[in-house]
C-alpha cells in the first residue's frame, strides 16, 4: 500500500497541470450502466483514494449489480498528440521516443527490453522531474514521431522524414535507433531520421490474454481504459491502481497506473482525465482488437477511412443525439475483419447513422462470419437519416473450434433497395458501430490466463516451470523501489507446496556463479526457503525479506567446480505453511561475484578542510550517490590503505552531511582518513583515503577583545572573538590603576557566556585581560590590556533607535536631537566582536554632510566611548568612507576609518578624555571622504 505521504507528494506534482482545466467552467459528467441506464452529474466524489466508493450523484461507479459502463467528463475535449506510441490493444502514451534498452543494464536484475519515452506525463514522485517512462518494446504496434499522413497502421513499415517508405523483412532495435533488413541490405537508421515506424502484426488475442495475466490474475478484477485531455489512453485495473488527494478538493485527486506496457507508473489528475471505460475480463470491447483485414469501397469521399473510437470524420461517435465512448466509424461501403479466439461466445453490438449527417444517408449494417457472403449473422433494418439506433442484442458465436475464425463487420450502401429519395450517392452513408463487446467464456478465459502467468517474470526466461498445485498467481504489489520512487512489480504465490524451475546450463572455464536475485514480500508470513539442486548436489537458502528500496545481496552458488560441462539445475521455492508472494529479479549464470559488483559506489572526492591540533575537519564529494545508500562511513587509521578493524577512530555519518570533524586527533602525528558509502544492507564500498599531518599542540591563541562598561555598581566586562576549540577555560584578570598587577578574578567554560559584572569596586581606574588554558594545560598570552575606570555615567546615547536596555541593567537613550541632516538605519547582518551589545550595534545614524550633538555638563574632566561599525556594503573598503569626531570644536579622533582598522560588519570602539571648562559639551561628527556613521555614544564623568 502506497504511503500516504507519498500520494500527497503525487498531488503537488500534478497540481499545476489539473489548474488548467476548462478555467472558469462546471465540470459536468455523463455516464452509463451496465443495463444502459444513462446518468449526468456536476461532479464525481469520493475518488481521493484506492479504497475510496466513488460516485456520480447518487450513483455508484463500482456498483456491484449495475456499475458503469463509461464515465465522461463533457467539459474536457480530446486532443490529438502529434508524436506517441501506440500499443498492441490500442492503448496510447503521447511522447517522443529517446531510446532503445535491452533490459540487462542492471547487474541482477532481469528487465524486458525496453523504449524510452519523453512525455509530458509524471512519474508518480516529484525528484525525478522528466525522466523517460519505459515502455516494453514487444508490445508495441506503432511509433509516430512526426506524422507522415499515412494514418492507419502498415505493419513492418519504415517510414522516413524525407518522405521514403521502406517495407522491411526483419527490425533490430539498438540504443539511438533502428537496424532493418529489407531487400536491400541491413540499414541503421537513427531515430532522429524516421517519422514513423510500424512493428510487425502480432497476435492480438495473445497480447490480450498477457494483459489479463497481469491485470486481472483471477479472471475477475474489473478493467478501466483512462483517456486524457493529453491523448493518452491506457488500460489498467484494481490490481495496477492507486488514487490520492484531498477528499473535498477533486482538483487534488490523482489516479496513479501503471499498465503492463510500463515498467514505470505515472500520475494523471482526475481534472484530465475525460474519460474512463470499464468491463470485466470476459468482456471483450471490439476496438481493442484491431482489425486484421478492412476493405473500402466508395464512389465519393475516398479519402475517408474508418476510424476506431470516432466516426468516420475523426470527430465522436454520436447517434440520435447520444454519446458512444467507443466502436468504429466507417462509410459505406466497408468491411472489418477481426479474429476470434476459441473462448469466444457471443457479440453484441448498436448501429446507427452518425448524427453528422441529420437526416440524409442510406445504409444497412450486416454482420457475418469467416467471409461476407451467404446469410448474415445480423442485418440491421435500413438505416436512412440519425435519428435511431438498433441493436443486435447477443448473437451467439462458436469461435475457430467451431469453424469461425473471423468476424466481419459489413456497412453495406444498400444500393439495391434504397428508397427513391435517399442520397443518390454515398457522401452521407457514414455509419457507426456503437460499443461493439465479444463475451468470452470465464473458465476458458481463466485457462488462457494462467498460461501466460509466468510470461512477464523476466527473470524465468529459459527455464522450464514445474508446480505440483497448478499454475502459480502472479499478482501486482505497490512497493518502494528506490529512496523517493515507488512501482508495481510481479509477486509470484505458489498454489501447491512447491514451485520448481529447471534448466541446462553449460558452464565455461573459470569462475563463475548462479545468482539468486528473490525477495519475500510478506515479511509477517512463514519464512520461504529455496534450494537449489545441481548434479544431485543440494544447497537451501532463507529468501531475504524486500527491504524499503535498494539491492540486496543476490543468493550465490559458486559453480567452479562444474567448469567446462553440462550441468542440470532445478531451484524450488518451499513456502511454508503461512506462503508468502516471492518478487524475482534474476536466476542466471553470471561471471563476476555478485557481492563485488553490489558494494556501493565509492565518494568522489575527500579533501581537508583544516588541520589543527585538537580539531581536524574534511569534507568529500559525491556526484551521484547509490540510491541505496544511507550513511557515510568515516575512519582515522595510521597508514595508507588502512582496513576497517584496523582504525583507531570511527563516525557515521548521515546523507544530510558531507563533512565530519575530528575533535581528538593525535597532535603531531602523521593520520589518514578513510571515507566510504555504507548502504541498507551494511554493505561498504571501497575506500577514499586522504594524509593529513596534524600540527603539533601550542598555546591557544587569544583573539578576545574586551568592552567594559561603568555602571552603577561596578563595571560589565563584556568580551567576543573565537574561543578554539580545545579551550578548556578562560581566566578574566584585572589590575588595578596604570600598573597594578594582574589578578584572576573569575573562570569560565561556558561559550555561551559573554559577560561579567564585576561588583563594588572603589572608585579609580581599572585595567581587563584574558588568558586561555587549552585541554592540555597550555595558556595562551594576556590578550590586550582594557582600561576603564569607575565613573559616573553622564550618557548613554543609542543613535539609531529609540531607547534600548541592554544587559547588566544598561539603558541606552534614544537620540533625542531633531536632526534634519541625518537619518536612521537598520542592518538585518550580525555584528561581529559586538559581544551582548549587538542590538546597539545594528542601527546607525549617518549623514551626507555633518551632523551634531548636545549635552548640558559641569566643568571637568570627560571620558568619551564612541561605538562604530560599517555595515552598508557600499562602504565595505578601506578609505570610503572617512570622517572626524570633534568635542567643542577640538578634534578628537581624525579620519576615522572603521574598516580599515577592523573590517566591515566589525565593532570598534573609540576612547578619548576631553577637558571641558564651561557648561556645554558639543560633539561633532564631520564629514570626510563620505558622511558619518554613528552607533552610540557614552560620556562618563572621570574622578577629580
Amino acid at each position: 500500500m502506497i504511503s500516504r505521504s507519498s500520494l500527497y507528494v503525487i498531488a503537488a506534482v500534478v497540481g499545476a497541470a489539473a489548474s488548467q482545466t476548462a478555467a472558469g467552467a462546471e465540470a459536468s459528467f455523463s455516464a452509463e450502466l451496465v443495463d444502459g441506464k444513462r446518468v449526468e452529474g456536476e461532479a464525481v466524489t469520493d475518488w481521493h483514494s484506492a479504497d475510496a466508493s466513488p460516485r456520480l450523484g447518487d450513483t455508484a461507479v463500482f456498483d456491484e449489480s449495475n456499475p458503469m459502463r463509461w464515465l465522461r467528463n463533457d467539459s474536457l475535449a480530446p486532443s490529438g498528440p502529434e508524436a506517441f506510441v501506440e500499443l498492441v490493444g490500442g492503448d496510447r502514451l503521447a511522447g517522443v521516443v529517446s531510446g532503445y534498452r535491452y533490459g540487462d543494464e542492471l547487474p541482477f536484475v532481469s528487465l524486458p527490453p525496453h523504449l524510452l519515452v519523453e512525455s509530458g506525463f509524471k512519474l508518480h514522485d516529484s525528484r525525478q522531474g522528466s525522466r523517460p517512462i519505459r515502455v516494453l518494446s514487444r508490445l508495441v504496434r506503432r511509433i509516430v514521431l512526426r506524422g507522415s499522413g499515412v494514418g492507419g497502421y502498415r505493419p513492418a513499415t519504415l517510414i522516413l522524414r524525407d518522405g521514403v517508405h521502406r517495407n522491411y523483412d526483419r527490425l533490430r532495435w539498438i540504443n539511438e535507433g533502428v537496424e532493418v533488413l529489407d531487400d536491400k541490405g541491413t540499414t541503421s537508421v537513427p531515430l532522429s531520421e524516421i517519422a514513423e515506424l510500424h512493428l510487425p502484426r502480432v497476435d492480438p488475442w495473445d497480447a490480450h490474454f498477457e494483459q489479463l495475466a497481469v491485470l486481472a490474475p483471477n479472471g475477475k478484477a474489473r478493467l478501466m481504459q483512462l483517456e486524457t485531455v493529453d491523448g493518452l489512453r491506457v488500460t489498467c485495473s484494481g490490481h495496477r491502481f492507486t488514487a490520492s488527494g484531498n477528499a473535498g478538493s477533486p482538483q487534488s485527486w490523482v489516479h496513479l497506473v501503471q499498465p503492463i506496457w510500463s515498467l514505470d507508473p505515472f500520475s494523471l489528475a482526475h481534472s484530465r482525465i475525460r474519460l474512463r471505460r470499464f468491463y470485466a475480463p470476459h468482456e471483450v470491447p471490439l476496438s481493442n482488437i484491431r482489425p486484421s483485414r478492412s476493405r473500402q469501397v466508395s464512389l465519393f469521399r475516398g479519402g475517408w477511412v474508418w476510424q476506431s473510437n470516432r466516426n468516420v470524420r475523426g470527430g465522436p461517435l454520436s447517434v440520435a443525439g447520444n454519446p458512444f465512448t467507443w466502436g468504429f466509424g466507417v462509410l459505406a461501403y466497408n468491411e472489418l475483419e477481426f479474429p476470434l479466439t476459441k473462448s469466444v461466445k457471443s457479440f453484441r453490438v448498436r448501429v446507427g447513422l452518425d448524427d453528422g449527417v441529420g437526416a440524409g444517408g442510406c445504409a444497412r449494417a450486416k454482420i457475418f462470419v469467416n467471409r461476407a457472403q451467404g446469410e448474415p449473422l445480423y442485418t440491421s433494418p435500413l438505416l436512412i437519416g440519425s435519428d435511431r439506433v438498433f441493436d443486435t442484442g447477443e448473437l451467439p458465436l462458436k469461435g475457430p473450434d467451431g469453424r469461425q475464425t473471423h468476424l466481419l463487420l459489413v456497412a453495406d450502401p444498400a444500393e439495391d433497395d434504397h428508397p427513391p429519395d435517399a442520397d443518390p450517392w454515398n457522401i452521407r452513408d457514414q455509419l457507426n458501430w456503437l460499443e461493439p463487446m465479444l463475451q468470452i467464456d470465464p473458465q476458458i478465459l481463466l485457462e488462457e490466463i494462467r498460461r501466460r502467468q509466468a510470461r512477464p517474470i523476466m527473470a524465468w526466461k529459459g527455464w522450464t516451470l514445474d508446480s505440483d498445485g497448478g499454475p502459480p498467481l502472479i499478482t501486482s504489489s505497490w512497493v518502494q523501489t528506490d529512496r523517493d520512487y515507488y512501482r508495481f512489480v510481479l509477486q509470484v504465490l505458489p498454489q501447491g507446496k512447491s514451485l520448481s524451475l529447471r534448466r541446462k546450463l553449460h558452464v565455461p572455464e573459470g569462475k563463475h556463479w548462479l545468482a539468486l536475485n528473490v525477495r519475500r514480500m510478506a515479511p509477517e508470513s512463514t519464512a520461504s526457503k529455496l534450494t537449489v539442486e545441481i548434479d544431485g548436489d543440494e544447497v537451501q537458502f532463507d529468501v531475504p525479506d524486500r527491504q524499503t528500496w535498494g539491492e540486496p545481496n543476490p543468493l550465490v552458488v559458486p559453480l567452479e567446480k562444474y567448469a567446462g560441462r553440462q550441468i542440470e539445475v532445478r531451484v524450488t521455492h518451499l513456502p511454508g505453511a503461512s506462503p508468502a508472494p516471492l518478487e524475482w529479479n534474476l536466476l542466471a549464470m553470471v561471471d563476476r561475484d555478485p557481492h563485488e559488483i553490489l558494494r556501493p559506489a565509492m565518494v568522489d572526492t575527500v579533501r581537508l578542510e583544516e588541520a589543527w591540533s585538537y580539531r581536524v575537519r574534511l569534507s568529500w564529494t559525491c556526484k551521484e550517490v547509490d540510491p541505496a545508500v544511507n550513511q557515510f562511513l568515516v575512519s582515522r587509521g595510521a597508514k595508507n590503505g588502512f582496513e576497517l578493524g584496523e582504525e583507531s577512530a570511527r563516525w557515521n555519518v548521515g546523507l544530510t552531511s558531507t563533512a565530519q570533524v575530528d575533535e581528538n586527533p593525535i597532535d603531531g602525528k602523521t593520520a589518514w582518513y578513510a571515507v566510504q558509502t555504507v548502504d541498507v544492507f551494511s554493505r561498504v564500498s571501497k575506500p577514499r583515503y586522504l594524509k593529513v599531518d596534524v600540527p603539533a599542540n601550542k598555546p591557544p591563541p587569544n583573539d578576545l577583545s574586551v568592552c567594559p562598561l561603568p555602571v552603577s555598581e561596578g563595571i560589565v566586562v563584556a568580551w567576543a572573538g573565537e574561543i578554539e576549540g580545545d579551550v578548556a577555560e578562560w581566566e578574566l584578570h584585572r589590575g588595578s590603576g596604570e600598573s597594578g598587577p594582574l589578578k584572576k578574578i573569575a573562570t569560565f567554560n561556558d561559550r555561551n557566556v559573554k559577560q561579567y559584572f564585576d561588583r563594588y569596586l572603589e572608585k579609580g581606574k581599572y585595567r581587563y585581560t584574558f588568558k586561555l588554558r587549552d585541554k592540555a594545560g597550555l595558556v595562551s598570552q594576556h590578550n590586550r590590556e582594557y582600561p576603564i575606570a569607575t565613573s559616573s555615567v553622564v550618557r548613554r546615547i543609542n543613535f539609531g533607535g529609540p531607547t534600548l536596555d541592554a544587559p547588566a541593567g544598561v539603558t541606552w537613550q534614544g537620540y533625542q536631537e531633531a536632526n534634519r541632516y541625518s537619518t536612521c538605519f537598520v542592518s538585518p547582518n550580525p555584528v561581529k566582536s559586538a559581544g551582548c551589545l549587538e542590538p546597539l550595534y545594528r542601527s546607525e545614524r549617518w549623514s551626507h554632510g555633518n551632523f551634531q550633538c548636545h549635552y548640558k555638563v559641569r566643568p571637568g574632566k570627560y571620558l568619551l566611548v564612541v561605538h562604530l561599525a560599517e555595515m552598508n556594503p557600499l562602504f565595505s573598503d578601506p578609505g570610503q568612507r572617512t570622517f572626524d569626531i570633534s568635542v567643542n570644536d577640538v578634534v578628537l579622533h581624525k579620519n576615522v576609518d572603521v574598516v580599515a582598522k577592523v573590517g566591515a560588519q566589525t565593532a570598534l570602539q573609540l576612547r578619548g578624555i576631553v577637558d571641558v571648562d564651561k557648561d556645554q559639551l558639543v560633539v561633532q561628527f564631520s564629514k570626510g571622504a563620505a558622511g558619518p556613521s554613528v552607533k552610540a555614544l557614552e560620556i562618563y564623568r572621570m574622578p577629580e
